[in-house]
């Protein structure tokens, strides 16, 4: 079996000069004889380019030059503004108060799931009487009268579930928010 030569032609590296002797097929795109003449030359080229005034690289932002005063979308000329309104179920979970009611139900169940058994794992804090129900019942106005509230903080009302149970629940996300957002009687459906 015969091997067929690569037909190479003599060219000179780009940054050193010295003569290279290439195939064709690399004819017109390989321009170095070695790495370090490609990483030099990279690197004078790219620092020529940022010297210059015409710079190729450089992206030019949008909205350079516009004047833009964020005060005029401050609250209520916001696009989004909801009447100074915001989640209480956003900042409740993830306040630290939140994060010990979590440890003293997982360690008074023994970090253990409460309907399937399991020990350890994904585990997750269910509320007996949803979190979204007492929001809507009590209507908080200010963080003090979250911190008040005794079904919010009261370890009896929540379980641990593993995640696959907590999934089965009827107020697992998305499920318990088209059942219990009109619902603010506090109960357990």
């Amino acid at each position: 079996m015969s091997r067929t030569r690569l037909k190479r032609r003599w060219s000179k590296c780009s940054y050193c000069h010295e003569p290279i002797y290439l195939p064709i097929k690399y004819y017109n795109k390989k321009r170095y004889c070695s790495r370090d003449c490609s990483n030099k030359d990279h690197s004078e080229l790219s620092r020529e380019r940022a010297n210059s005034n015409k710079n190729p690289w450089k992206i030019r932002c949008w909205n350079k030059g516009l004047r833009y005063d964020s005060l005029k979308t401050r609250g209520p000329n916001n696009w989004n503004w909801k009447g100074g309104k915001f989640r209480w179920n956003y900042r409740i979970r993830r306040c630290s108060l939140y994060c010990d009611w979590i440890k003293a139900v997982f360690k008074r169940d023994n970090w253990t799931c409460q309907k399937c058994g399991k020990h350890g794992g994904r585990l997750s804090p269910h509320h007996k009487i949803s979190l979204l129900k007492i929001i809507n019942k009590y209507n908080f106005e200010t963080w003090e009268d979250v911190k008040r509230c005794k079904i919010l903080w009261d370890i009896n009302n929540g379980i641990t579930l593993c995640h696959d149970c907590h999934k089965l629940t009827d107020s697992y996300g998305k499920n318990g928010i088209s059942k219990t957002k009109y619902d603010a009687t506090g109960e357990d459906n």
